[in-house]
């Protein structure tokens, strides 16, 4: 034990309360929001979070499904099929919701480091409905919501008159 650095890691933080919690983007790790403002997130230091609530805000997520404690991840089944035999022990979420910062994303990459969040679904549906309407109008097309009103007015207008 005496060759240890100072300030080695053996386990993460659990979070001390359910409430307010947040997990990490890259790695997935929970906490809550003051612990990863006061101590950052120990498989992740590269990003900086102590004391900078802008960063916790931007590289953490309350947007999260499940969650699972990982004491020996070198022996962990769940560790191995979530890729996560390289971090701490602690508590993981199973699926992440979110989108890192540009500049946190380039350094990961220029670090070789992958981020486990994801795009909601609902999030890509809707860049999609984006994308289809800059088609049309760019076509000159009618939008699905352009479409829809003059028939809903007449529906109304029919109403009316009954």
């Amino acid at each position: 034990m005496g060759d240890e650095e100072p300030d080695a890691v053996d386990f993460c933080e659990t979070p001390t309360s359910m409430q307010g919690l947040r997990s990490c983007l890259r790695c997935g790790l929970i906490k809550n929001f003051n612990q990863f403002y006061e101590h950052g997130c120990e498989n992740c230091p590269f990003l900086e979070l102590p004391e900078r609530q802008d960063r916790v805000e931007r590289c953490t997520t309350s947007d999260f499904e499940g969650m699972f404690s990982m004491m020996k991840p070198e022996d962990s089944w769940v560790a191995r099929w979530e890729g996560l035999t390289s971090f701490y022990p602690g508590i993981y979420a199973l699926r992440i919701f979110g989108v890192l910062p540009d500049e946190v994303d380039a350094m990961l990459q220029d670090l070789q480091l992958t981020a486990r969040a994801t795009k909601l679904p609902e999030d890509q549906g809707l860049e999609q409905q984006q994308q289809q309407q800059q088609q049309l109008l760019q076509e000159g097309g009618a939008t699905d919501d352009e479409e829809e009103a003059p028939a809903a007015a007449a529906e109304e207008e029919e109403q009316q008159n009954e």
